[in-house]
């Protein structure tokens, strides 16, 4: 019976120390997916300056 309990109460440590990684890594994820929301390309810019991308010269030739 001494050993049920000990293994029970390894067991609830054990949970318990995963429960807290699992509180760290919530973070971390938080943490990666707003540096990936932010578009790092043009973070330096403001807006105006940005302009429009232009679509490449359509070629009649290409499909004749």
């Amino acid at each position: 019976m001494e050993e049920l309990i000990k293994e029970v109460s390894d067991l609830k440590a054990l949970v318990s120390r995963l429960l807290l990684r699992i509180e760290e890594l919530e973070v971390k994820n938080a943490d990666f997916h707003r540096q990936l929301s932010h578009n790092f390309s043009n973070s330096h810019k403001p807006p105006s300056s940005e302009g429009y991308s232009k679509k490449p010269p359509y070629d009649k030739n290409l499909f004749s």
